[in-house]
Formats: structure tokens, sequence, C-alpha cells
């Protein structure tokens, strides 16, 4: 833009032309150069930029929302080369039309901010100026301008010129519409004469511009006026102000000339008088009438001495609530010689004093000001002001103080020169700060102070000594020098803060913080120019933000150390380090327009601090330079991290984005999230190619590639300025069952995103292709702000994949689906549906397998619908119908109907169930399950483990097991207690189910034929199951050894589980005693009891009900009889066996099962150290007797036979290893 003013420089005055293409080039490099991010400047029909008159048809600027400015047949006439003189002269400025329509919305800015400070200067103005004519035929500002409610129409007229001291102003302003208003400015100052002319005018009508930015009530008609002319020895004003017609306010202002007697030809003081006087309260809200009264008034009067003094006799400003008096008299070297002020704020009444300024209701008790200083009486001055019982909305404060005392003298300068000096001490204090907002109370406290001295020597800064404001919260003090304007207003000295309890500060930022804070800085800030040089440091203790991961890192001491500096040769990082229990970090670097370096090392000691799921050190170390202006940035950051991994990330990135040029590498990256950290083991690179065309603005991807050896991903395309976007990605996975999921075979994703211009929707179509026939296409529209979409998603996918997700179902088979989202991203905004084809469920911890012919989901609004039906292998249908909300608490309103529904376990039970059920209510916890079920033909096993018993398997540890044979333990139900855990931690529904099985609920086995029936219901929760009422026995018997034992007494209970409690007794007797069997416990596991009448032991009682005799009265052949009821009745014997051994003095009493079922007696006996034998009877009478002949510690030798006549003898070399 130099270039311009310069070439015209060089031009004389006159009537020079273009040529076309002369016109097009500077036409766009005006448009180019004075365009920007949200200002889009055009420029129509524009002659004669190189010479003397210039004239454009039409020029406009728009921002991201439209055109806010027209400019149509403009026209400048000057002179170029006057401003070689210093002069700017105009001889016409002239627009037929400006149409200002609204105010430009703020733009941000995408140049970042200039590393150098700008400095601070007073700008230097042209020697004199001089438009002949300024004419804007028609000016139209919109509603939104003003904020009037309606457009303002105007035309504008004019005239200024400022040369040799003197000047004068003209300027008319006429309302063109419906509103009338006028305003008239004629100003003229000769610096020759001194006659100044003043002719200012204001006239309008009701409703019109003043009255209504005013706020005055009903907006009335105004009528301003200001008028005088004379040399200003003998000069006055007259002021007037009118409303509808009426006066308010009059005055005068007048300047008049003391000539003295003795010396008429000496300068003359100048005596001004000011005298204004009326009734302000129409311009006010009536609330504020108390305030002015009928009559307010504004006196001043004072003389202006030619040597530089100024004398202010008389000052009185006065309304009904408030007086102010005072006088003052100034020196030559400016300081003053006295000075007397007085003044308060009442109320005849004694009642608060509603104060007439601000939207809020400001009011008072009362209030004094006093300031008093006398040079006669020495140098000392003081100033009391005080206000009682101030209070707006939500705060009041009782007492508001501020005391000043101090010095006004003169002290002698090096050339003998009186220089001024002013000191200053300073206490300022709130006593009885309340406010409903509980967290400013805390932080600020009931009483508030603020002490400190001044000390200013005329030509030195201003000297701030210990300036401290304490709270219940902090301390701040402050020390140091204040500079004048000139120096941008620089402050030099130090800063502390000290807070020992962030808490109190909680309430107010919203956040749980506690720990101590203490702040030291020192060093100089110029803020007008952007300058500073500081040294600062932070030191924390117990830190805390209510953030965790934040709160990780700052737990103990923790300091922060900064040693920079802004100039105009650019901003410089001397040092920068953070020191905290858990972080290191150090940096130092420099930035200027021309070049740039940073260098810098972090470390954390554990990432596990963050939450991450991650554990181990993360240290960064990172090198970025920028050599000459000419250069990109370009560096190298490191990163080391827990688990070996390791990155590093280099490139270029030119300053004004046209080239970017990264590449990471890394390996053994984690996240702390199993999948994605699947996908990142190994090595991982990532490369970046893009930049942004500085003609364009163009941003483009070139390249932007990842490749983690399981992923492959790119990402290219690019971005305009006016935000239209068209990008392409594509990915490709080498194998989905490394997530987790049970299909193997490769994933691709091939899409695009487009869209027309920052407030065109998002387009895109995304291509999903995966193993097992998974397809999907994702296609549609996302709103500009995310906040609304019209997307489609339609394919088909294996079943399978939900198997990652649950361990208590297998699912085999297809699903298809067409869903649609249209509106919010929200469930509520879905519709479509998905069906099932050829489906298959198995629940096999309740061995339970559906075949699904027919299974759909259909999503519409607010709820989703669900239709199935599915058939068992094992027998019988069900069928599931209902909605489902798809908000929370996802509410579900479901039938489910079985109907002949086989249930079984192999080892305990197969019964069918027919009823129907219903749930409703909220899904996540709460609905309720209602119904009735009826149960048909019904066997329950008692459990049927063979004879003798081995125990439990042990515990087995699996040792390298695969991800993939772990989940099938873990779908088998084998996983342990995770899995077994009754209950579980889901949601908890409640439960109202009626059981009917009026009989044929059969328990057989162990010698048990029972059978039974009745009705239950199960109430309470699923988490806690209540039965009422119970199956009760309708006829059983127990056999032992051929003997038939009725049962008196039965009874069956569900608990929660498929695994009901049951509860059987039987009684009979002898010649000598009665006997009572009680079999209870889980069906699984039942316990027998014995018990007799006399008490007897167990083992002693079986004997008398088998045999009618005593256990020692019994054979080995009855005692292994009885062993084999006892068997038959607890699966194993338990300590009878063990009892019943031990009484007839054998060392082994076993009970076998042949392959064939039959049953099997063995009996052992050690008849010396090394001789073992045994014999086996079955349940035909045939024998076989064992010896076993321990030669040596690994030499056996076994002999047998049996009682058919086989023999067999053999010897046996045995080593344990």
């Amino acid at each position: 833009m130099a270039v311009v003013p310069l070439a015209t420089l060089a031009q004389d005055d006159g009537n020079g032309s273009e040529t076309a293409r002369d016109r097009s080039l500077i036409v766009g490099f005006l448009e180019d150069k004075l365009s920007g991010a949200g200002r889009d400047i055009r420029i129509e029909g524009f002659e004669g930029l190189l010479s003397s008159t210039a004239t454009l048809d039409e020029l406009t600027i728009a921002d991201d929302e439209g055109v806010w400015f027209t400019l149509r047949d403009a026209e400048l006439d000057w002179s170029r080369s006057a401003l070689l003189r210093g002069r700017v002269e105009v001889e016409r400025i002239a627009a037929r039309e400006i149409i200002l329509e609204r105010l430009p919305t703020a733009a941000m800015n995408e140049d970042l901010p200039d590393p150098e400070a700008s400095g601070f200067s007073l700008p230097d103005l042209p020697v004199s100026v001089r438009i002949e004519a300024l004419e804007a035929e028609r000016v139209e500002l919109g509603a939104p301008v003003l904020k009037l409610g309606e457009d303002v129409v105007l035309s504008v007229s004019g005239s200024a010129e400022l040369a040799g001291g003197s000047g004068q102003t003209q300027l008319d302003i006429n309302r063109l519409d419906a509103t009338e208003g006028a305003f008239t400015v004629d100003v003229a100052y000769d610096n020759a004469t001194e006659v100044l002319d003043l002719d200012l005018s204001l006239t309008e009508a009701e409703g019109g511009i003043v009255s209504t930015l005013a706020n005055l009530p009903g907006t009335p008609a105004l009528a301003l006026t200001a008028q005088g002319s004379g040399p200003l020895d003998d000069f006055s004003a007259d002021i007037a102000l009118a409303t509808d017609g009426e006066d308010r306010v009059s005055g005068t202002v007048a300047l008049q000339a003391q000539a003295d007697a003795d010396d008429p030809e000496a300068p003359a003081p100048r005596v001004f008088d000011a005298a204004l006087s009326g009734d302000l309260t129409p311009f006010f809200s009536p609330d504020y009438a108390r305030f002015f009264g009928a009559r307010s008034t504004l006196e001043a009067h004072g003389t202006s001495h030619p040597d530089g003094r100024f004398d202010l006799d008389r000052f009185a400003l006065s309304t009904q609530a408030l007086s102010l008096e005072g006088e003052a008299y100034i020196a030559a070297d400016g300081l003053p010689s006295s000075f007397d002020l007085t003044g308060a704020i009442t109320s005849e009444a004694g009642t608060p004093v509603l104060l007439p300024f601000g939207t809020a209701r400001h009011q008072l008790d009362s209030a004094r000001i006093a300031a008093r200083y006398d040079a006669a009486e020495g140098e000392s001055w003081s100033a009391t002001v005080r206000a009682d019982g101030y209070a707006q909305a939500g705060m009041d404060i009782g007492t508001a103080e501020i005391e000043a005392t101090g010095t006004i003298g003169r002290d002698t300068g090096e050339a003998g020169t009186a220089l001024g000096r002013v000191t200053a001490q300073i206490e300022a204090a709130l006593t009885g700060f309340a406010s409903e907002d509980q967290g400013l109370q805390e932080a600020i406290g009931a009483n508030p102070r603020l002490t400190g001295a001044l000390d200013w020597r005329e030509g030195e800064p201003l000297s701030i000594d210990a300036l401290t404001l304490d709270t219940d919260a902090t301390t701040v003090t402050a020390t140091g020098e204040l500079d004048g304007l000139e120096s941008g207003l620089e402050f030099t000295g130090s800063l502390g803060v000290d807070t020992p309890s962030l808490d109190r500060f909680a309430t107010l930022a919203g956040r749980d913080l506690s720990g101590a804070l203490s702040l030291r800085a020192s060093g100089s800030v110029a803020p007008l120019g952007g300058l500073f040089d500081l040294q600062a440091q932070a030191i924390g203790t117990d830190l805390h933000s209510g953030i965790a991961q934040l709160d990780a890192l700052t737990a103990g001491a923790s300091t922060v150390s900064l040693d920079a500096r802004r100039d105009e040769t650019g901003l410089t990082l001397r040092a920068l380090s953070l020191d905290t229990n858990a972080v290191a970090l150090d940096a130092e670097g420099r930035l200027s327009s021309d070049d740039g370096a940073l260098t810098l090392e972090a470390s954390l000691d554990d990432v596990g601090r963050l939450d991450l799921g991650l554990s181990g050190p993360l240290t960064v170390a990172a090198d970025i330079a920028r050599p000459r202006a000419e250069d990109p940035w370009s560096g190298t950051v490191d990163l080391t991290g827990p688990n070996t991994a390791t990155a590093t990330v280099t490139g270029t990135v030119a300053q004004d984005l046209s080239l970017v040029d990264v590449t990471a590498t890394g390996r053994n990256i984690r996240t702390g999230i199993a999948q994605i950290d699947t996908l990142l083991a190994g090595p991982l690179s990532l490369d970046l190619e893009a930049g942004r065309d500085p003609e364009t603005g163009v941003l483009r991807i070139d390249t932007a590639a990842l490749d983690t050896g399981a992923v492959v991903a790119s990402v290219t395309g690019e971005m305009r300025p006016d935000a239209a976007a068209d990008f392409d990605l594509t990915a490709r996975l080498d194998n989905v069952a490394r997530l987790g999921v049970a299909l193997t075979g490769p994933l691709t994703v091939d899409g695009s995103l487009t869209r027309a211009d920052g407030s065109a929707p998002w387009q895109t179509r995304t291509d999903l292709t995966g193993p097992g026939g998974t397809t999907a296409t994702l296609s549609g529209s996302v709103a500009p702000d995310a906040s609304s979409a019209d997307l489609s998603l339609a394919g088909n996918a294996p079943l399978g994949l939900a198997n990652s997700f649950t361990s208590a179902a297998l699912v085999q088979g297809n699903a298809s689906f067409d869903l649609r989202l249209n509106g919010p991203l929200a469930l509520s905004s879905v519709s479509g549906t998905a069906q099932t084809s050829g489906a298959r469920v198995v629940v096999s911890g309740a061995g339970i397998a559906l075949t699904i012919p027919r299974g759909a989901v259909t999503l519409s609004g607010q709820s989703a619908r669900l239709d199935l039906e599915a058939a068992a292998d094992s027998g019988g249908t069900m069928t599931a119908s209902g909605t489902i909300g798809l908000a929370a608490p996802f509410s579900g309103d479901l039938a489910v109907r079985l109907r002949d529904l086989v249930l079984s376990d192999p080892r305990l039970y197969r019964t069918s169930v027919s009823g129907d059920l219903a749930i409703d209510g909220p899904l996540t916890g709460g609905a309720q399950i209602s119904g009735a079920l009826t149960l048909g033909e019904t066997n329950i096993s008692v459990n049927p483990s063979g004879l003798g018993g081995g125990g439990d398997i042990p515990d087995v540890a699996h040792v390298g097991e695969s991800a993939a044979q772990r989940t099938t333990r873990d779908r088998a139900g084998l996983l342990g207690s995770e899995n077994d855990a009754g209950g579980g931690g889901g949601p908890a529904y409640g439960l109202d189910i009626a059981i009917s099985a009026p009989n044929q609920i059969f328990v057989r086995g162990r010698g048990l034929d029972a059978e039974l029936g009745g009705q239950l219901r199960l109430r309470g929760t699923t988490a806690d199951v209540v039965p009422v009422g119970q199956f009760t026995l309708i006829r059983g018997r127990l056999s032992l050894l051929g003997q038939r034992i009725d049962m008196q007494e039965g009874a069956l209970t569900l608990q929660g589980e498929l695994d009901p409690t049951l509860r059987l007794l039987a009684e009979t007797s002898t010649d000598d005693i009665v006997v009572q069997l009680a079999v209870e416990g889980r069906v699984s596991a039942p316990e027998l009891t014995l018990s007799s009448s006399p008490s007897l032991p167990e083992e002693e009682i079986l004997s008398q009900l088998l045999f009618g005799r005593g256990l020692d009265q019994i054979s080995p052949l009855q005692a292994a009889q009885m062993a084999s009821a006892v068997a038959t009745l607890t699966g194993n014997g338990g300590g009878l066996v063990g009892n019943i051994r031990d009484s007839v003095g054998l060392d082994d009493l076993d009970f076998q099962t042949s392959e064939d079922g039959g049953s099997a007696v063995k009996l052992g006996k050690y008849l010396s150290d090394n001789i073992y034998t045994d014999v086996t009877i079955d349940q035909n009478g045939e024998s076989e007797v064992n010896i076993n002949l321990d030669a040596t510690r690994n030499v056996t030798v076994k002999g047998s036979v049996s009682s058919e006549g086989d023999t067999g003898l053999g010897v046996f070399f045995e080593r344990d290893y």
C-alpha cells in the first residue's frame, strides 16, 4: 500500500486517466489488500486514482452475514502535492448515498499478534487541514445501528478548516424521514483576534434520536441551543434546553478581561462566570425526583491570570439531596496554593437516597466529602470521603471510607528552579460488605482494606510504596514507579500476591479449590505499548482444582518460574520452569518477525497419575527453530513413554502455513484402551503434507497417512476460505479379530466429506466392507454446527459381532438394517428397521438353544418396536413383542409368550413352561415383570454322582492361554466367581410371577421317588427374589436295601436360581428305636440327616434301621451293604462310610460303578507294611481278590484271583518324577 501514495505524490495536479487494464489492476489490488477475515470489500466504477479527482460508482463492505456498508456515487477532489507541505486540502468530498445497514460482526483475526511490542507515542497531526465542502445527500442508518427500532435517514453537509492558529467548522445534519430533527454546528475562532463565534442548535420531535438514546421518560421533543459571539476578553454565551416546548435548563457562560488601571497595556486577567439552573426531573425517571428536587444549580466563578495562575473563587453544585461547594487556587507552576471542598448527600426525611446512575437501583443513607489544603499554613493536606448504608440488588455495604493525607511542596532543582512534589498516604476500607453472591462474599470477606503511599516529584515517575489490598482470602502488594503517558504508562517495581487458602475462591470459581498460592513478580510493564520485562515466580502448596488429573500433578509443592521480555525486537523467553512432585519442565526461546527458537524438556514421573489406564514415566524433548524470516519453522520432538513406548516428530512449517511437512514415527504406543492398543502395537508412522495457498487462501491436505501395521489410513482434500471443503478418506484394518470380534478378515472404509460453503451442511458417503458379509453405507448431511443431521445407514452384518460384548450367550446368523437419522443428534431422531435372518442364540448357562426364523426391530420417533419369534431346540416356542423408549430411563412395554418351552439341565432337571409375561417400566431399573407360568411334567434328578466321591477337581491354572481359549471358557461359564455371582450388578426389576404345577413334579434319585405339586408366587426383585408358597409333597417313598420308607412331609421352593431347594422327611421304627430321615438342601447337593429316639450316632441308627442290630454286631458284608445304602442316599458316603470303615477295622472301603452301570463294593486291608490285599464283590455275588507286594521302593509284585477261576501275576517297575 505504501507504493501507491508515493507514486501519486510524484504527479502534478491534473486530470490524469487510466486505461481499463490499469483500473482493473488497481481495483483488484485495493480490494485484496483492504479485504480480510470477516471483511470483503468490493469497488465498482473506480476512476481517477492518479488524478486530483477520484470517483467511484459503488463501494460495499460485507462480513460473514452479508453487506453492511454501501457507498454510492462518491467523489474526492483534493490536492495530493499539498501533503508534501504537511497540509490536507480537499475541495470536495461528496456522496449521493451512504447506507449503514448494521454494525459489522466481530471477525476472528486470522493473523497471530506480532511478537514485537509496538511501543507508544503521541500521534503527529498535519500542519493544517482544509475541507471546502462535505456533502452526503442521503445517509441511511439501519435499525440495528442506533437500536432505535427503526431506520434513520439523514442528509449531511459541512466544511472545516484548521490553519495558522485559526479554524472554523460548519456541519448541518437533517433527518429526511418521518421524524423531524436537525443538528447544526457553526464554530469559528481566530487566534490573532481571539474572536470566538459559537452557534449550536439541536431540535427534534418526540421520539427523536437523542431523547431515545438517552432513555428520557416519554422520549419528549428536544430543543438545545448554545450561542455566543465576541472576543475572549468580552465573551458570553447563552445556553438553553427545553422539552416539549417548556424551558428546563438555562444559563450563561461569560469571560471578561479586567485591565490594570495602573498599566492598561499589561496583559489582563480574565474573569469567568458560569451559572446554570433548572428542573432536571423531566430528564430522569420519576424515582429520582427526590434526588434532584424542583431546582438544580451549577455556579462557578474564577480568574485566569496571564502568568498562569488560576483562581476558582467559587464552585457550587446543588440539588435537593446533593450539595457540593468549594474553592481552589492554582499557582503558576501548576501546584495548588490552597483548596477547600465540602459536600454531602443527605435526605431531609432521613430515608435512603436513590442515586441517579446505572440501570440497577443504587441507594445510600448518606455521604460526606471534605478536602483541604493551604500553603500559608504548611505543606499538609487531607481528604476524607465516607458513604454509609450503600445498597444495591444483592449487595450491601455498611460503610465505605477513604482517608488521605500528605504534603504539597516545592523542592529546588539542579538549576535552582522550583520543582513540585506531592505525597499521599491512603487508607480505604469497606465495613460490613455483604453480597448475596456467596462466592464473591467468601472471596472478599466483610471488611476489605486498601492502604499505601504515593510520592510524586515533578519530572520524575510517580512512586508507589506498599500499595496493599487485604481481603479475607488474599493480600496483594505493589511497590514501584509509574511513569507518564509518554512512556506508555510504564510501571517498574514488584508485585506480591498471597492466598493462604484457595478454598475461599471455590464457590466463585465453581470448582473444589484448595491449597495455598503465592506469587512474586518484578520488572517493568508498559501496557499502552505492550512492552514488559518480567521475572515472576508462583509457589503452590497442595493445590487442588477438582480436576482429578490435574490434582494428581500438583499435590505437595509446586513452583512455576518465568523470566521474559517483550520489546521492539521481539519476545524473549529467558527461562520458564515448572517443578512439582510429579512434573518437571524447562524451556527457553525467542520469537520475532525475523526468526525464532524454542527448546523444551519435560518429564512426568508416572502417567498413571492422569488416570489413562497406563503407568510409567513420560519424557518430552523439543527443539524448534526458524533461523531467518524467509525460512520455515523446523524441529524435532522426542517422546519416551511407559512400556518402552517411543515417538519422534520431525517436520517443517512455514510461517504463513503455506507449507506443512510433518513426519511422526513411534513404537509400542499405548493409550490404555485395549482395543486401540491392539492396533498400535509395534512400529507406527504418520505423514502429513499440507499447506495454505497465500494467494487463494485454500487449505490443502496432499497427504495425511497413518500406518500402524494393523491399520492403514489416509485423508486428502482441501478447504477454501469460504469454508467449502472436499475430503476423501480411506482406511483398512487387516483383521477385525484384533478388536476382540469373533470374526476374522479385513475391514475397509472408503468415504468422502464435502460442503459447498461455511453455511452449507456437510455431505458424506462412506462405504464399509468387512468379513462375514459385513457391508454398510452411510450417506447424508450434517449441519455445520453439528446440531442436526439427515443420515441414512444401510447394510448387513453378522450377528456374531455381538458375541464380543456378552459372555452369557452365543449369537449366530445375519442382520440387515436400514436406518435414518433426521433431526437432532439423538436416538429420538432415528427411524428404520433391523431384521434377522437365520439367527440362532445359545445360552449355555441356561441350557437353551433358540432358532429365530423371524426377528425385527423398528425404530420410530421416541420408541423402538420389537417383534421376535423363536423355537427351542429342546422343544417349545417363545415370542416377544412390544416397545422400548429411546430416551432414559428407556421404558419398556413388552409381552413374552412361552408355549411348551423345554428347559433342562442334564444334571438336575427337565421341564416345560407355558404362560405369558409382561415387562413394564424403565429398563434401566425399576421395571416390573409380571405374569403367570404353568409347568408341565417336571423331572428333578437328585445329584447321581458316583459312589466313593473322589472329591472336587482342584482349580487349574491355564498357562499361556490365548484370548480365544479364554473367551470359550467364559462363554461356558468356567471363569469362576466373576460369572458365578448371583444376582449380578445389573438393574433390578420388580417381580410378580405366579407359577402353577398342580402335580407331576417328580423328584427321583438316591433312592428317592416323590411327586410334588402346588402353586407359588415370586415377588421381590430380580436382585432379591422373595418366593411366596411352595410345591408340597403329594406322595413319595425312600428305598434302601429292599426297604420302602414312605415320606410323611416334603416341599420344593425356588430361591432365584434354577436349582431349587428340597426338603423331604420320612419316619419309621424298629423294635428298639424310632428313626427320622431328612433330605434337605439344593437339589444339586442335598444332605442326609439321621436322627432317632432314643438318640444314637448316625451309623448306629442306620445299622439298626437296616439290620435290626447294633453296628458292632454286623458282618463285613453287612457293613458293605450299609455303606452302599449310605452312598445311595448321599452320593458319596461322606462321614458315615468313614465311620463304618473304622468300626470294622478296614483300611479302605469304596463303592464303584462299572461301565454297564452295575455296582460293587471294595474292601482293603494292609496285612503288613509292604503287603496289601483287597476284595471286590459286585452286585451279582462275583468276587476278586488282589494282593500287592512292595519288593522295593520301585518294584511291586501284583497277583489276583477271581471267583470264576481267573488268575494274574505281574511285576511292575515304578519311579516318580
